[in-house]
C-alpha cells in the first residue's frame, strides 16, 4: 500500500476513534489492514452506533474532518450513506459512514505495530467483529463478484482462521442486491449451495486471471502466486 495514504487514512481512523469511541466501528479493507493484511484500500468505512434520527453522527463527522484536513472537505450523501473527501499532509483520502441497522458488540483494535512505523501515537479502534465481516464479505462477493472480495474470503478463512456467522451469512444468501455487472443471478437457498457456487465460479474464473484483478490492490511480491491460492482456498472452504 502506498505509505502516504496508509499514513493518512490511519491518522484520520484515529481521530474519528478518539471522537467518537466505540460508536465508530470500521469495517472493510482497512480493517483488515490494521490487522497486518498486506491490503490496499482507498478509503475507511465505518458504521456508527446506536443511530437516532434526532442526533445523527453526520455533522460532527464532517467537522472533524474539516478540523483534521488540510483544507474544506467534500461531502456527498444519500439515503445510506455519508462520503467525506479531505486532503491529509497532501494526500487525498475518503471516508465512508453509514448508520447501523441493528446494534452490535464491536472488537477492539491496538493499532500500536502500524502506529510506530509511521511515527504516530498509538490508540484502540473498534472493528466489526471478523465472524460479521466475513459473513458480509461472503455477501458482498455474491452481489458483485470482485475478485478483491475473493481476496479477503481467502484471508479471513485461511490467515484468520475465521468462521462466519451463519444467520448473517443465509440472510446474504437470501436476500442478494446484485450489481448490474453480475450476469448469473441464481436463487440459492443455502450455505451449502453457496458453497457451491463460488467453488464453481472461482473454477471458472482462473488463477491468473484472479491474480491479474488484484493488481492495486496488493503489492506485486505478494501477488505472485495468489490466484493459486485463493482457489485451493476456495475448493476446500466448509462454511458449515
Amino acid at each position: 500500500m502506498e505509505e502516504k495514504l496508509d499514513k493518512a487514512l490511519l491518522r484520520a481512523i484515529q481521530a474519528i476513534s478518539e471522537k467518537f469511541g466505540p460508536t465508530a466501528v470500521l469495517k472493510g479493507g482497512m480493517a483488515l489492514r490494521l490487522q497486518g493484511i498486506p491490503r490496499s484500500t482507498i478509503d475507511a468505512d465505518f458504521s456508527f452506533k446506536p443511530f437516532k434520527k434526532k442526533t445523527p453522527f453526520t455533522s460532527d463527522l464532517v467537522s472533524l474532518m474539516n478540523h483534521i484536513c488540510d483544507e474544506t472537505v467534500k461531502v456527498a450523501s444519500d439515503s445510506k450513506k455519508l462520503q467525506v473527501v479531505g486532503m491529509i499532509e497532501g494526500t487525498q483520502i475518503l471516508i465512508e459512514a453509514s448508520a447501523l441497522a441493528e446494534d452490535f458488540d464491536s472488537e477492539p483494535l491496538d493499532t500500536t505495530e502500524i502506529s510506530n512505523h509511521y511515527d504516530l501515537p498509538p490508540s484502540i479502534i473498534s472493528i466489526m467483529p471478523n465472524s460479521m465481516a466475513f459473513s458480509n464479505k461472503l455477501g458482498a462477493w455474491y452481489d458483485r463478484r470482485l475478485s478483491r472480495d475473493l481476496y479477503d474470503i481467502y484471508v479471513y478463512y485461511d490467515i484468520l482462521k475465521i468462521h462466519p456467522d451463519y444467520d448473517i451469512l443465509i440472510n446474504r444468501i437470501l436476500k442478494p442486491n446484485f450489481t448490474k455487472l453480475v450476469k448469473i443471478k441464481p436463487k440459492l437457498s443455502s450455505i451449502d449451495a453457496f458453497t457451491d457456487f463460488i467453488r464453481d465460479q472461482c473454477s471458472t474464473k482462473g488463477d491468473l486471471e484472479i491474480e491479474n484483478e488484484l493488481e492495486g490492490i496488493i503489492e506485486e511480491r505478494e501477488r505472485r502466486g495468489i490466484g493459486k491460492k485463493i482457489t485451493t482456498t476456495i475448493r476446500r472452504m466448509s462454511l458449515d
